[in-house]
């Protein structure tokens, strides 16, 4: 008999025990004011179903499965996105409802949801369709990035069929050394669609004095200053000889009108001196003007020099970039 105060001390001990487990258990269940709204919010969702307003009914079934999470809610989810034409969430849905803990809440119909969500999971695998993009023009070990509509699929996944919704999508592949791709295409229940895409390198080499695309500032500071410098002098000199030039015609004309024969009156000395001082300034310009185009083409010379040698470098580099990245 001593032992029976530790047995009921024991059985106490116990039952406390059982009592806060039931008491944790059921802390997790929804309120009946949760209930409540869940009903309402399920009732809503009938009403858009029926009038196949689904955009509707899935906003309304989605709130009412967050706060009770039973099958008897999750079916009409998955539902709901089926009738979308979403058939991969659907099957993400109906297969979470097949997962979903058994409660004392969801009552009899539990069971018979979840037994429509494993059907409607089954059907639903053979109606999603696929996409598989094949990237064309790079290398086999060249890394390829591949998003389909803006979701980036995993690099170790690219060339396998990506799962998608039927309709439309849109494809964009990527790689280092090549141009941005991108299509369209549109897949219907159950296709396995094949889609070849090609990548083009994004620059090739070309010598910059050859290029169509280059701008006349960049052409400018290839050349030489010795070409503004020599050919603004021969402007300048092409100038000064023009004018003198014809002031020295100018005046000997007039020297030659105080003149008869070989006689001269002495006023038509001071315009024989002007024109030949004006004579002399024009050679000059000119001879200024002839230099000044000598140093200007010596300029080209040198310009072209220098954009040949940095056209042999842009050659040169990618291939030498080449040969190391092939070890």
């Amino acid at each position: 008999m001593a032992s029976s105060p530790r047995l009921h001390a024991l059985l106490l001990a116990a039952a406390a025990a059982l009592a806060l487990a039931g008491r944790s258990a059921s802390a997790g269940e929804p309120g009946a004011a949760d209930k409540e709204t869940a009903r309402a919010l399920m009732k809503d969702g009938d009403r858009a179903y029926d009038a196949k307003r689904y955009a509707e009914a899935l906003k309304a079934y989605r709130a009412a499965h967050a706060i009770m999470n039973i099958p008897n809610t999750g079916i009409w989810v998955a539902k709901a996105e089926e009738a979308l034409g979403q058939l991969v969430e659907a099957r993400d849905t109906a297969l979470a409802v097949t997962r979903l803990p058994k409660s004392a809440v969801e009552g009899t119909v539990g069971e018979g949801a979840r037994r429509e969500a494993e059907g409607l999971a089954a059907g639903l695998r053979q109606r999603i369709p696929s996409i598989r993009v094949e990237p064309k023009g790079v290398p086999p070990d060249q890394r390829v990035e591949l998003a389909i509509d803006g979701v980036s699929v995993p690099a170790a996944a690219v060339a396998e069929p990506r799962k998608v919704n039927p309709g439309k999508h849109a494809l964009k592949a990527s790689a280092v050394g090549f141009a941005e791709a991108t299509a369209e295409v549109t897949v219907s229940e159950g296709e396995n669609k094949v889609v070849p895409l090609a990548l083009v390198p994004s620059t090739a080499p070309t010598a910059p004095s050859s290029s169509p695309n280059e701008s006349d500032a960049t052409r400018d500071s290839h050349l030489s200053p010795l070409v503004f410098i020599g050919f603004g002098l021969a402007a300048v000199g092409v100038g000064v000889g023009t004018v003198t030039g014809i002031l020295a015609l100018s005046k000997a004309s007039d020297a030659k009108s105080q003149c008869e024969g070989t006689r001269c009156s002495p006023s038509a000395e001071d315009s024989i001196d002007a024109s030949d001082r004006f004579a002399i300034a024009a050679d000059v310009g000119f001879g200024v003007a002839i230099a000044g185009a000598a140093l200007g083409i010596a300029g080209l010379v040198v310009s072209r020099g220098s954009q040949q040698k940095s056209a042999q470098r842009v050659w040169l580099t990618p291939r030498s970039l080449s040969i190391r990245s092939s070890w």
